[in-house]
């Protein structure tokens, strides 16, 4: 590249280079002018009124013209109305043989129905129905259900490790379907609310939702310990343990149960 020109600049010997491909293609210059003009269209662009709510377009009545406020407010008890009318649920729905058809496949044609078949002698069941109760409170858009699965498939119930399982219904048609508790976690007594909540919100996307996934905090926690000085442990087991045969068991115990501490956190 020409040293003798500027940065911008190319003579006909720098052209035929880039022609070539000896040469990388210069960046095309921006101006002033071009970056002053984008920034007056960016600003022209926003709008002023966008998020705000009925009291805080109340508050403006002095500064905006009326009639534009008027429009804003029909707009805003509009999208009120709307999100209202999704929340129409917010309760976990019993379901049998007789109403199945109404309660879930029917009525996923206006909303997505997640049924839990389960079997209340199961611990990972009665603590998935405690996650989607708790869940069916702030997903008032999605309809949740459950019911016994020896009363709605004959036999389900004997299959192992096939409970509970979850049944996803959109437009009347089960278009996905969880087995067993493997999806969330790997000990029963990790299946909590917030987990379910992650899985089904953020992995299969059948609602909006913010939370995190639980199991990296855990991960974290015994990362961190995992990797901070010995000196402590050290101390703790003795200095006379040190210099006996007693050291390595003592210490892998001593060891074990904090990790267990950690994970069960």
């Amino acid at each position: 590249m020409s040293t003798t020109n500027p940065v911008n600049r190319t003579t006909e010997w720098d052209d035929l280079q880039i022609k070539y491909g000896n040469y990388a293609p210069l960046e095309r210059e921006v101006k002033a002018e071009e970056i002053s003009l984008k920034a007056q269209e960016a600003i022209a662009n926003v709008d002023p009124l966008a998020g705000k709510n009925l009291d805080q377009l109340d508050e403006l009545e002095d500064d905006i013209d009326e009639d534009v406020l008027e429009t804003y407010r029909r707009r805003r008890l509009e999208e009120l109305k709307a999100a209202k009318a999704k929340e129409k649920f917010g309760d976990v729905y019993n379901v049998s043989m007789d109403n199945y058809v109404d309660e879930v496949t029917l009525a996923s044609k206006q909303a997505t129905v997640i049924l839990h078949l389960y079997d209340d002698s199961l611990e990972e069941c009665v603590l998935m129905n405690r996650a989607l109760e708790q869940l069916s409170k702030t997903h008032r858009d999605v309809k949740f259900c459950r019911g016994l699965a020896s009363r709605i498939i004959k036999n389900y119930h004997q299959k192992p490790g096939s409970l509970p399982t979850l049944l996803i219904y959109k437009d009347s048609k089960c278009v996905n379907q969880v087995m067993g508790i493997s999806m969330f976690c790997d000990k029963v007594v990790d299946l909590q609310p917030q987990l379910v909540e992650f899985v089904l919100g953020r992995q299969l996307k059948l609602f909006h939702t913010e939370t995190e996934d639980p199991r990296n905090a855990k991960a974290t926690r015994l990362r961190k310990y995992l990797t901070k000085d010995s000196d402590e442990s050290d101390q703790e087991v003795g200095a006379d343990a040190l210099h006996t045969g007693a050291y390595d068991k003592t210490y892998a115990d001593l060891d074990l149960d904090r990790i267990m501490n950690v994970v069960r956190k």
